[in-house]
């Protein structure tokens, strides 16, 4: 990378790097770790019980001695100042395939490398001093949160400062509740030893939340200081971890970890890569990160986002473990356990069109319809009876659902019901359950006719997006109409397929995704309001594929799983974010990786691919 990039604090402070693992431990910063964001922190684990992410190492003020001068290799923000910045010692760096950065100070190099395990709570870092005419000390100070990582914390006499002593380091936990953290170092043939000298560090600020108006300032515990000799040439290895490690075998297993990890390529391997952060395991249940940091289950966006997430790479058994523990929680209505709200009506919907996109790539009915066929077939007959929670059919077929307080037939939603319908119906006339493959596409008969006969209003080119009991209709443009034609079985009418593209790509298309509404719209701007999704970009796509042929579609499906290629391959983690501001510099919001946006870009490619 460029060193101008990072010394330059406006840029590197505003990207991200992220790596989640398979147990949902998470290590998260900016380019030169300094934590602008109150969720980032080196180590934050997963907690199943409150499904939050708790930060349990923030960062480590480490050090380089060489006798009455110190080199700071941290950098951190208080009021009106950062200090250290220890950014500018920084000779070179890159985040592919994992962290190293060798930083230079005077006669002295030293290069630290930074791993999280794949699947433990531990995060392992090597520090070699590769020139030195004498022998330095480093210190590594740990700083502790123990915290939730959407929340900050004060000065807590109450904690415990005391920390205990394990092999070549300690145990530390602020209260008795709270899981023990263990930061150890590998032996070393001089001189190592940890210093108790419990401290606060005061006033730590996180510019980014500053700069969202968000609470941004908190302060962080100290239990001490690692202190090591080093002569050039040596090395010593420094792990934090839920569990108690092995001095002898930190340089081994920082070896095998980083064998694992493989330097992405180009633009296809980085969508990939993002791709696979996206899951953890808890209890032997496979679940979807919305986002990282991951806080409770969403889970329309989680549904919508697995079959990118999966398929393109032929993860088929990583889709079907993944989506039977959705089934579950459909079953037993239990998404969002914390807060219901977080539980969507229609996406038992979502679960059936995510569940057609995996046969279509299976390309076995049989052995679809033995693993999901009674799961669709289930959900769809329970929709037709008015038995899923939420939905409500009326005597025209169409589906309502509440949002916002009102109850409303919305475009999208109606478009995933009349799908669901008649893939319901083809996979039951395949196995020759045609009774039933007969009812369900006699219903969607008549919801497309209602569909085509309520949605349209020919004073417009676009569809309304929803409509109350009273036959009141919202005509503002929004993008999920384009489900309506890009869905497997498209209820709209498929002359009009053009129409609506034309008039999406007129109103809201971006370079990033589409508006969520028009820049005409009365609200744009406001709360959120015409804020850019990503998400829908594999639908253009589709649509593009379909109406555009070999020539012109594949060009527009390729500009659109272009939009994301910022050719930083060196990057750790793109920034796929969830939505952006609807205007240039169009500035991405929330987190820099979620589900949904990299699902959408690597669904893409697969599309083009078998086009």
């Amino acid at each position: 990378m460029n060193k101008q990039s990072y010394l330059e604090l406006s840029y590197s402070l505003n990207q991200d790097i992220l790596k989640n693992n398979t147990v949902g431990a998470v290590a998260a910063s900016s380019l030169i770790y300094c934590n602008t964001k109150c969720w980032h922190g080196l180590l934050s684990v997963y907690n199943p019980e409150t499904k939050k992410q708790k930060i349990l190492l923030s960062t480590l003020d480490d050090a380089v001695i060489d006798g009455d001068k110190t080199y700071y290799l941290s950098v951190r923000k208080y009021p009106d100042v950062f200090f250290p910045l220890g950014h500018q010692y920084i000779k070179d760096i890159t985040f592919n395939p994992f962290t190293e950065i060798t930083y230079q100070a005077g006669e002295i190099e030293l290069i630290k490398e930074i791993l999280l395990s794949s699947n433990e709570e531990t995060m392992l870092i090597k520090y070699a001093l590769t020139k030195s005419p004498k022998s330095v000390k480093l210190q590594i100070r740990p700083i502790v949160a123990f915290r939730d990582a959407m929340s900050l914390t004060r000065t807590d006499k109450g904690i415990i400062t005391t920390s205990t002593r394990v092999a070549n380091g300690i145990s530390y936990h602020p209260r008795k509740e709270e899981p023990m953290l263990f930061m150890q170092t590998s032996p070393t043939a001089n001189p190592c030893e940890f210093v108790s000298a419990p401290d606060w560090n005061y006033n730590i600020e996180y510019i980014k939340d500053q700069a969202e108006g968000k609470p941004y300032q908190e302060d962080l515990f100290m239990p001490g200081y690692f202190e090591i000799e080093l002569n050039q040439g040596e090395e010593v290895y420094f792990s934090a971890s839920t569990k108690i490690q092995n001095p002898d075998t930190l340089a081994a297993f920082f070896k095998a970890e980083s064998g694992t990890r493989i330097k992405r390529k180009n633009y296809e391997e980085y969508i990939k890569f993002s791709a696979s952060q996206m899951f953890r395991e808890v209890d032997g249940e496979c679940q979807v990160l919305e986002k990282i940091p991951s806080r409770d289950y969403f889970s329309y966006h989680l549904l919508a986002a697995l079959p990118g997430l999966t398929l393109p790479d032929g993860n088929f058994d990583l889709f079907v473990k993944t989506a039977k523990s959705y089934i579950a929680k459909i079953k037993n209505n239990a998404f969002g356990s914390i807060e219901k709200r977080n539980y969507d009506a229609h996406s038992p919907l979502w679960l059936i069109w995510a569940i057609q996109q995996y046969g279509y790539q299976l390309g076995d009915f049989q052995e679809l319809y033995k693993t999901f066929g009674k799961t669709v077939t289930q959900l769809v007959k329970a929709g037709m009876d008015n038995r899923i929670p939420g939905l409500h059919t009326n005597h025209n077929g169409l589906i309502s659902m509440e949002r916002n307080g009102s109850n409303r037939y919305f475009a999208d939603v109606n478009a995933l019901w009349y799908n669901a319908l008649m893939y319901a119906a083809e996979i039951n006339s395949f196995v020759g359950n045609t009774e039933f493959s007969n009812n369900a596409a006699q219903y969607a008969k008549g919801l497309k006719l209602s569909f085509n006969t309520y949605f349209v209003d020919r004073s417009t080119k676009h569809l309304a997006d929803s409509i109350n009991d009273d036959g009141d209709k919202d005509m503002t443009c929004r993008p999920g109409q384009i489900l309506a034609f890009a869905m497997p079985f498209p209820v709209g009418n498929e002359e009009r397929t053009l129409e609506i593209l034309s008039e999406v790509e007129e109103k809201l298309l971006t370079p990033l995704g589409l508006r969520s509404c028009p820049a005409d719209y009365a609200k744009y701007h406001q709360d959120g309001e015409g804020d850019i999704y990503p998400i829908y970009l594999g639908f253009m796509a589709e649509l593009y594929l379909k109406t555009g042929g070999e020539i012109e579609g594949m060009k527009n499906a390729e500009s659109i799983y272009r939009m994301f290629d910022t050719a930083r391959i060196e990057i750790e983690s793109p920034n796929f974010f969830e939505k952006f501001d609807p205007e240039p510099p169009y500035r991405g919001k929330g987190s820099p990786l979620f589900a949904g946006t990299v699902a959408a870009i690597n669904r893409i490619k697969l599309l083009m691919d078998q086009f």
